[in-house]
Parts: C-alpha cells; sequence; structure tokens
C-alpha cells in the first residue's frame, strides 16, 4: 500500500549570516514553524540591532514616567466651591456651635472687663486699674465655662436628646469629648492664666491685703478666703490636666485616677467656685451654675438608678 510522502523541511544555511532558515512550506498544508525556527526568520542585521538596542532605552524611560506619574498626587478634578460646599454641608452645624462658644466667650470676658473700667468702677490704686480688668475678665471665663462643662457631662441628656428631632441641629457625637475638652482647656487657661497672674501680681504687691475673713458678704473684699480658695481651685485645675494626659489615661491604672480625680475635682472645685465668685455679696457664680448644676445632678441620679446596660436591655425589649 502506498504511503503519500510527507513534506520535509530542509535547512538552508544563509552563508551570509551563518544561520540556518526553514525551508518554505507548501501552500496545501500551512503549518506553524516552531518558536526557534520563527526566531531565525528574523536575520540579525545592524538595524535589527540598534533597534532592539534601543528598545530597552526606550522601557526604561517609559518606566520611569509611569513611575513618576504614579508617585503624583491626583488632582481633583471638583472645582473648589463644590469642595467648600461639600465641606460645609458636612461640618455646619459644627462650626456654628464653635462659633456660638467663641461668641459667648468674647461677651463674657468684655463684661468681666467692663464691671471693672471707668466710669462704672474707680480706683486710686494704679495697680488695680490695670489687674482687676484682666483678673475679672478670667473669673468670667471661668464662671461662664463651667456651666457649659457641666452640660456637656450630662450624659444621660444627650442621649435623651439623641431621640428627638434636635439631633439633626446638635451634632451630638461631637459633645463629648470634643466640646467637653475644649471648653476644659478654657477654663484652664482663663483660670491658671488669665486670673491667677494678675492676682499673684496683687498679692505679692501687697495692693490686696490678707483681711476681711473668710466670706466676702459685705462692701469688703476678702483677700484671705480669695486666696485659699484661689490655691484650692489652681490645684484641682492642675490635677484635671495632668489626669487628662493621654499617657496617664490610656492605662488601667491611669484611668482609675482620671475618674477618682474628676469626682472629688467636681465635689471639691464647684464649692470652690461658688465661694470665689461671690462678689460684695452676690454669688455670682452662682448664677451662672444653678441651672446646668441642677440638670447634671439629675443626670447623675438618672445614670445610677438606670445604669446604661439596663437601658440597652430595655430599649431591645422594647423593639421586640
Amino acid at each position: 500500500m502506498d504511503h503519500e510522502p510527507q513534506p520535509v523541511q530542509q535547512i538552508i544555511v544563509d552563508l551570509d549570516d551563518n544561520e540556518p532558515k526553514p525551508a518554505p512550506i507548501p501552500a496545501s498544508e500551512p503549518s506553524v514553524s516552531p518558536p526557534e525556527l520563527q526566531l531565525a526568520e528574523q536575520p540579525k542585521t545592524k538595524d535589527n540591532t540598534s533597534s532592539s538596542s534601543s528598545k530597552p532605552v526606550a522601557s526604561k524611560e517609559g518606566g520611569k514616567s509611569d513611575s513618576k506619574k504614579k508617585a503624583e498626587k491626583p488632582k481633583s478634578t471638583l472645582p473648589k466651591l463644590i469642595q467648600l460646599e461639600a465641606y460645609l454641608s458636612n461640618h455646619a452645624t459644627d462650626l456654628i456651635i464653635l462659633l456660638m462658644i467663641v461668641l459667648s466667650d468674647i461677651t463674657m470676658a468684655w463684661w468681666g472687663v467692663w464691671e471693672f473700667t471707668a466710669p462704672h468702677w474707680t480706683t486710686p490704686s494704679d495697680v488695680l486699674r490695670y489687674t482687676l480688668p484682666i483678673a475679672r475678665c478670667g473669673g468670667r471665663l471661668v464662671s461662664w465655662n463651667a456651666a457649659l462643662i457641666l452640660l456637656t457631662g450630662s450624659k444621660q441628656l444627650w442621649t435623651w436628646i439623641r431621640k428627638t428631632p434636635l439631633h439633626y441641629a446638635i451634632p451630638i457625637d461631637n459633645v463629648m469629648p470634643y466640646y467637653h475638652k475644649l471648653i476644659a482647656w478654657t477654663i484652664i487657661a482663663s483660670g491658671c492664666v488669665i486670673h491667677l497672674i494678675p492676682q499673684i501680681y496683687n498679692y505679692a504687691s501687697d495692693t490686696i491685703k490678707l483681711r476681711g475673713g473668710m466670706w466676702t458678704f459685705g462692701k469688703g473684699v476678702a483677700g484671705t478666703q480669695l486666696l485659699i480658695t484661689g490655691i484650692l481651685l489652681t490645684v484641682g485645675f492642675s490635677v484635671f490636666y495632668i489626669t487628662t494626659l493621654e499617657k496617664i489615661r490610656r492605662t488601667s491604672v491611669g484611668f482609675r485616677i482620671f475618674w477618682i480625680a474628676h469626682v472629688l475635682g467636681i465635689v471639691v472645685v464647684i464649692p470652690c467656685l461658688i465661694i470665689h465668685g461671690t462678689q460684695r455679696g452676690y454669688p455670682v457664680t452662682v448664677y451662672f451654675m444653678c441651672g446646668p448644676l441642677l440638670v447634671y445632678l439629675v443626670d447623675v441620679f438618672v445614670r445610677r438608678l438606670y445604669p446604661p446596660a439596663m437601658m440597652i436591655t430595655r430599649s431591645l425589649e422594647a423593639k421586640t
């Protein structure tokens, strides 16, 4: 039985390049040559070698440019006005609350300075004419922000507000600790810097004398009481500041110290503020703090009566 002859690839040697080349395959039976032979079909000439050598250089340059493009931060395509609109829509309530706090602090500071300036108040002392307005400015800021910080610490109150439509207008999640911490820093700066430094100079220069007993009821100035309560308030504010540092508060023992310092501080600081802030028989600090203090005490009582775990359990039972 006769077999048809299979086409045989003949290797033709190119004398110029000394590299083998496959013979042409008949058109009737197309086939694909092996990769080795495909490479052999391209003779190495000077043009090819130059082009092949230039290709890696181009790829390197292209790689560098691509890496530079990746390293560059992508530019936003949104206009600046649209970015500003998006920022305001997300943070407008925070900015409004912050602006209200700043404006109220400016008002209280101006009120304190106004009380001890002419023609409302005059003094023959050249020292008190300048130190008392500054000290009273810091005192008014302490009294006002002490009332605000009691409201920010009323956790049960804000839990209740969260269930009302007011939560759309008030950034409740930022009340504690953002606004609480901001107000606390204002109290420390106002009490330990703006109020304390002029009073130290007054006592050091003997402009304010240690007299008048322990109470300020009457027209006189109780220098002894003001000094004692002022020292206690300075110590209390310093303890507040030290125990709220993150390195201390983040540890288990430090948090316990932080909590005890807050409890004892409230018990000591609030009475000292009320006594220290009594001006010529008028308990001015009480006028600021009576409402927020009542809210805070009720809030603490409710939290002790209904712990957070019990409140969560009741809310889950109500949903089911």
